[in-house]
């Protein structure tokens, strides 16, 4: 059984190399990419949660200033509504 011509032979194992070699770059394209979007899903679980604890501190904040503006208010007004009233006889 003759399988061709040299050339032939010559031309079929460049070509089987090359196809290896394509072969290995996508393996590692393909590894290199799934390792990314793992590292993307990652990030953004912790943009999420970093987000999260930002609106609660946010809200927080926004709370105890609320608190502090009804308490001076509140103070500020009952120190203006009971002044020592002078008694002239």
């Amino acid at each position: 059984m003759q399988y061709g011509c040299a050339c032939c032979v010559v031309q079929v194992n460049q070509l089987t190399k090359a196809k290896q070699t394509a072969s290995k770059q996508l393996d590692e394209a393909r590894q290199n990419y799934e390792e990314e979007n793992r590292q993307r899903l990652k990030l953004q679980g912790e943009v999420r949660n970093l987000q999260t604890d930002c609106d609660q501190l946010r809200d927080q904040v926004e709370e105890e200033q609320e608190g502090e503006t009804h308490t001076h208010t509140r103070t500020h007004t009952h120190a203006h509504t009971h002044t020592p009233q002078s008694h002239a006889k």
